[in-house]
């Protein structure tokens, strides 16, 4: 169920978006759609975030709005996710990024990488209720079913648009 918050007579509607496309582009998209989007939480599932590319695109200033946790465990990820919303309320945050992450570290127990991936999304729809989250999903991959399942919006970005939404 959606959100709507009524702010001087405007609406504000808060959603999980799953964006799909080529691992590499993709993560970078995000990224750039976090740095236009302050402040912004990115949540660095695929070991991303280096902000040297976007140094002369953006003012230094903007650097101190983009927080970044980096995520290698599947069950860091859930862990993380269970914090998120202490740090919307602390930090102000306009937006969560997720990047893709069809590479965390796991045990190698699909049945209990399904369920944890599975509380994750849950987790991710939560937070949805509050903030815009966008998630990178590799195309062709795994969390294609699931972002089909949780996310309001599937984006498939094509090889020639940028992301804008």
């Amino acid at each position: 169920m959606r959100r709507i918050f009524i702010l001087a007579d405007s609406f504000i509607l808060m959603s999980l978006r799953a964006v799909v496309g080529n691992h590499r582009r993709l993560n970078h998209e995000l990224l750039l759609y976090a740095f236009e989007n302050v402040p912004c939480l990115v949540v660095d599932c695929a070991n991303v975030a280096n902000p040297h590319p976007f140094a002369s695109r953006f003012p230094l200033e903007l650097f101190h709005k983009v927080f970044v946790v980096e995520v290698e465990l599947i069950y860091t990820l859930r862990d993380v996710l269970k914090r998120v919303p202490r740090h919307i309320n602390e930090l102000g945050l306009k937006c969560v990024v997720i990047t893709s992450f069809n590479h965390l570290f796991n045990y190698q127990d699909e049945h209990e990488n399904r369920e944890i991936y599975l509380h994750a999304w849950e987790l991710m729809k939560e937070i949805s209720q509050s903030v815009d989250v966008f998630v990178g999903v590799k195309e062709g991959g795994k969390q294609v079913q699931n972002a089909v399942m949780f996310a309001d919006e599937v984006v498939e970005l094509s090889k020639k648009e940028l992301l804008s939404f």
